[in-house]
């Protein structure tokens, strides 16, 4: 498939998975997902924002447009705040937005 230079002006979002490492007893961790719908926010912009652990949590809220539960997306802010609480689910969550904005997802043909 030829690059869409075209698609470069328009805004991307995406339903991505994420993995989080879940800390257990016996320094063990059980792997849990979960899919998030992100949309890609300028870098400058996230930069900016990312230079604080406040900033961090700003930078989620910018672009996490919902959280999937029982398969439907919840963009609630108190539920979001709720999800981020949590450290292992914030480095989970950089780990998935990187991914998403890296391009490192499942390679499927296009047209």
């Amino acid at each position: 498939m030829k690059f869409d230079f075209a698609a470069l002006d328009a805004p991307i979002e995406a339903v991505w998975p994420v993995r989080a490492n879940v800390p257990q007893d016996g320094g063990t961790v059980v792997v849990q997902t979960f899919n998030v719908r992100f949309v890609m926010a300028d870098e400058t912009e996230l930069l900016e924002l990312g230079r604080s652990a406040e900033g961090v949590i700003d930078t989620f809220r910018k672009v996490i447009k919902g959280v999937e539960v029982d398969g439907v997306f919840v963009d609630d802010p108190a539920f979001l705040s709720k999800v981020l609480s949590k450290a292992y689910v914030r480095i989970a969550l950089q780990t998935a937005y990187r991914e998403f904005c890296l391009g490192l997802g499942e390679t499927v043909s296009g047209n």
